[in-house]
C-alpha cells in the first residue's frame, strides 16, 4: 500500500478499527434489502456508495473510496494482484494472489455487502461468523469413525464460472435482467490463473485468487450444492457431516469407508461433478482406537487439543519459571521445532497467551490441564509486570521493544573491538599468542551477554547471534541469489568443535570451508561494507520491478562507499517495501535516485540512504499516524531498531519532513523544509 497516489488517499481500512465492523445490524439489514432491490450494475455500486456513507470515517476517506468506486476499471491485463509465497511447516509453499490498494477497497465493501445477504450452509464452518474449528470438531465427539477428505487445490479449482453460476441462485438471485450484475462480480472476484511452466495457453480460466478478501465468501456459496448433495450423502448413511473450506469430515458409529464402498463411489463422484478433486495424500479413516483429529483437534471423547500443542506450552512455562522470562525468551527465539512460523514472530508471553486463549476455546474453562497451565501462566506475567513496573534503569532485560538503532550499532561494533566476539569473525592477531578456542569462546560469552545488558537490539538479532555463537545445533540461513539457504554450523557446534581438536593453535578462519559458510556469510549478514549496499541495493531494486527495471531511470548515488552495521536483510525487506510503495505509483514517474551519505544529524554522524521517488507527493497531511499503514507499517516493523526513518516531501498541508521512527523523543516528528530541497517523494534511512 502506498500513500502518494495522486489524489486523497485516507485508506479507511487501515485504522485500528474497521469501520466495516462498527455497522449496526440494522444498516445490514438495510444493505440487504437495497442488494435484493438493484438491477444493474450501476445500481449495485450506488449500494456501495450507500455503504461507504454509512462507515465512520472522515469526509476525506469518504471521498477516496468514492473516487476509487466511480473510476475504478479492471481489464484483462491489469496489474491488480502481487503474486508471493509463503513457505509451510511441510516445507512446501502456498501461494497468494493480493489485490491491488484499490482492488481490496472494492473487494472489502463487495465482502460485506454479500456477508448481509449470506449466511452459508450450516454444515459448513470456516470463513462464518460465529464458526470456528471447534464448532467444526465438536459434532463428531465420541463416534466410532472418523473420515478426514480434503479437496485439492481449493481456491483454484473455483473458477468465474462457477462463482457467476452460485450469484444467480439463491439467496443472491442475480439471474435474469440481474444476471450481468454476476457476471460483473465474478469477473471482478477472479483473477487470470498463473501459468504453467512450459505451458503456453492464452485461455487460461478466471479463478478464486488466494488473497482476496472475497474468496472465503464467494467459496462457500459455491460450494453450497457440494454441502446440499454431501450432507444428504451422510444422512442417508448414518453419518454427520462437516466441512471447514477444504477440510471435509464424516463420522459415524457405521464403517462405510471401506475401499469399494457404496458410499466412498457416490462421495467421489459428487465432488467430481461439483469441480473438485480429493487429495489422496491427506485422506484419513480414524477408528475409536486412533487419536480422532477434526481440524487439528482430538474428538475422541470431547474436544481437546493434541499433545503436540502442549509440549511447548508446558514446556516454555517450566523455562519461565525455572530459568526466568529473558533465558526463556532466548530459547523460544532459538527453536523453530515446536511452534509455528506465525509465533516466531511474536514474543514468548503473547504466544503463550494465544495458546491458552485456543485452549480455552477447545477444552472449556474448566478443564483441569488448562486451569493449572492458566494459573502458572498468570503467576508469571503478574510478576513480570510488577518487575517491569519497577525496573528504574534502561538496561536489557530480555524486552525486544525499544528503538534504540544507536545501541544496536554499538553493539555490533563489538565485533570489531573487543577481544571476544571480535575473533569470531577476524583472525587472531595478538603478538605472541596462540588462538585459545576455549579462552576465546569464553570471552565471547563475556561480551555477548555484557553487550545484551548495555545495549537494546532487535530479537532477530539476537536468536542470530547465539546461533552463530553458542547454539550447539545451530539452525540460521544466508541469502545467495535471492534464495536462503539454511546454515547448520556454528561456533559452538560440533563441526567447528573437531576442527579445532584437529588443528590446535589455529583460527578456524583459515580453512576456506569455515570462512565461506560460516564467517562471511554472518559478516555479510551484520555489516554493510564497501560494494555490498550497492549490490544489493540494484539486485534487491531488480528484483522488485522485474522486466520493468530497463524502463526505469535510476540514479544510483555513492552507494558503492557505505560501510556500517546493521541488521542487513531487515534493511533490506524493509526496502522492498518503500519499493511496493514506489511500484504501485510508477505511473507518476519513473525515475527513481538512490543515494548515500555521511551527514551529520542531530549532533550525530549519520550514515543515511535516500530513496527518492522524483515527481511523486503525497496528498495526506504530514503525519505519521496518516501515513503509517500498509507498506509503510510493515516497513516500519522492519526498520524499528535498525536505524531512524523520516519522510520528505510535499504533503496536503504543506512541504515537510516527518519522523516515521525516531529515537529522538524530544524533537518534533514535522519539521517545515524548503521547497527547492524537494525533488519527489523521498524516504531517508539513518543509521548510526
Amino acid at each position: 500500500m502506498t500513500y502518494y497516489i495522486e489524489f486523497a488517499s485516507p485508506h479507511p481500512f487501515t485504522n485500528l478499527k474497521d469501520p466495516l465492523k462498527q455497522i449496526t445490524q440494522e444498516q445490514r439489514q438495510e444493505v440487504a434489502s437495497k442488494f435484493h432491490a438493484c438491477a444493474s450494475q450501476q445500481e449495485f455500486y450506488q449500494i456501495l456508495v450507500h455503504l461507504v456513507s454509512l462507515l465512520d470515517i472522515n469526509d476525506l476517506g469518504q471521498t477516496y473510496c468514492c473516487q476509487i468506486l466511480s473510476q475504478f476499471e479492471i481489464g484483462e491485463d491489469s496489474p491488480t494482484y502481487s503474486n508471493f509465497s509463503i513457505k509451510k511447516r511441510s516445507g512446501r509453499y502456498r501461494h497468494i494472489s493480493a489485490p491491488s490498494e484499490e482492488l481490496m477497497l472494492i473487494h472489502r465493501l463487495i465482502n460485506f455487502l454479500l456477508s448481509c445477504v449470506f449466511q452459508g450452509h450450516q454444515c459448513s464452518h470456516g470463513f462464518k461468523k460465529g464458526s470456528s474449528v471447534v464448532s467444526n470438531a465438536v459434532v463428531h465427539v465420541g463416534k466410532k469413525y472418523v473420515f478426514n477428505i480434503d479437496l485439492k487445490d481449493f481456491f483454484p479449482s473455483i473458477d468465474s464460472e462457477m462463482v457467476k453460476e452460485a450469484l444467480m441462485r439463491p439467496p443472491f438471485n442475480l439471474s435474469g435482467e440481474r444476471k450481468s450484475i454476476a457476471e460483473h462480480l465474478s469477473g471482478l472476484c477472479t483473477m487470470r490463473a498463473p501459468l504453467k511452466k512450459g505451458i503456453r495457453n492464452s485461455s487460461r480460466k478466471f479463478i478464486l485468487p488466494q488473497g482476496a478478501p472475497t474468496s472465503p465468501l464467494l467459496s462457500n456459496a459455491v460450494c453450497q450444492n457440494l454441502d446440499n448433495l454431501l450432507e444428504s450423502l451422510a444422512k442417508a448413511n448414518q453419518l454427520v457431516y462437516t466441512r471447514y473450506a477444504d477440510d471435509i469430515t464424516f463420522s459415524g458409529n457405521n464403517n462405510v469407508f471401506e475401499e469399494g464402498s457404496a458410499f466412498l463411489i457416490e462421495l467421489v463422484r459428487i465432488i467430481s461433478e461439483q469441480g473438485f478433486q480429493i487429495n489422496e495424500s491427506k485422506t484419513r479413516l480414524l477408528g475409536k482406537s486412533a487419536r480422532q483429529e477434526v481440524t487439528g483437534i482430538v474428538v475422541n471423547e470431547k474436544t481437546n487439543v493434541k499433545r503436540e500443542y502442549l509440549k511447548p506450552l508446558r514446556m516454555y512455562i517450566y523455562y519461565w519459571e525455572k530459568y526466568g522470562y529473558h533465558e526463556a525468551e532466548i530459547k523460544f527465539f532459538n527453536d523453530r521445532s515446536l511452534i509455528s512460523d506465525k509465533e516466531m514472530e511474536s514474543t514468548l508471553h503473547s504466544t503463550l497467551d494465544g495458546r491458552l486463549n485456543y485452549m480455552k476455546m477447545v477444552t472449556g474453562e474448566n478443564h483441569p490441564t488448562y486451569l493449572k497451565l492458566s494459573k502458572r501462566f498468570k503467576k508469571l506475567a503478574n510478576k513480570r509486570f510488577a518487575e517491569k513496573k519497577q525496573k528504574s534503569s534502561s538496561t536489557h532485560k530480555g524486552d525486544f521493544s525499544e528503538h534504540r538503532p544507536k545501541d544496536l550499532a554499538r553493539f555490533l561494533r563489538f565485533f570489531q573491538d573487543s577481544d571476544g566476539l571480535k575473533y569470531l569473525t577476524h583472525d587472531f592477531d595478538m603478538v605472541d599468542a596462540v588462538f585459545d578456542y576455549d579462552r576465546i569462546m569464553m570471552y565471547a560469552v563475556r561480551d555477548f551477554f555484557r553487550g545484551v545488558k548495555e545495549n537494546y537490539i532487535t530479537k532477530q538479532l539476537y536468536a542470530r547471534v547465539y546461533q552463530f555463537a553458542f547454539e550447539e545445533e545451530p539452525n540460521w540461513w544466508k541469502y545467495e541469489d535471492g534464495k536462503r539457504i539454511e546454515i547448520n554450523i556454528g561456533w559452538s557446534s560440533k563441526q567447528i568443535k573437531e576442527w579445532v581438536r584437529l588443528n590446535p593453535g589455529t583460527h578456524p578462519i583459515r580453512s576456506k570451508l569455515i570462512r565461506d559458510n560460516l564467517i562471511r556469510p554472518f559478516k555479510e549478514s551484520i555489516q554493510f561494507r564497501p560494494p555490498a549496499l550497492r549490490n544489493r541495493i540494484e539486485s534487491t531494486v531488480r528484483e522488485k520491478f522485474g522486466e520493468d527495471y530497463d524502463e526505469l531511470q535510476i540514479d544510483y548515488s555513492n552507494l558503492e562507499a557505505a560501510e556500517f552495521y546493521t541488521d542487513v536483510e531487515l534493511v533490506l525487506s524493509g526496502v522492498r517495501h518503500l519499493l511496493d510503495g514506489i511500484l504501485e505509483r510508477i505511473g507518476i514517474s519513473k525515475t527513481i535516485h538512490i543515494a548515500f551519505s555521511k551527514q551529520e544529524v542531530n549532533g550525530s554522524l549519520m550514515k543515511v540512504l535516500e530513496i527518492t521517488h522524483v515527481g511523486s507527493r503525497c496528498y495526506k497531511n504530514a503525519l505519521p499516524k496518516e501515513l503509517l499503514n500498509g507498506n509503510f507499517s510493515d516497513a516500519l516493523k522492519l526498520f524499528h531498531g535498525l536505524c531512524n526513518w523520516a519522510v520528505r516531501a510535499s504533503f496536503a498541508d504543506g512541504d515537510f519532513e516527518v519522523d516515521m521512527l525516531s529515537d529522538k523523543e524530544k524533537l518534533s516528528q514535522k519539521r517545515p523544509v524548503n521547497k527547492e530541497l524537494i525533488s519527489g517523494f523521498t524516504h531517508l534511512l539513518r543509521f548510526y
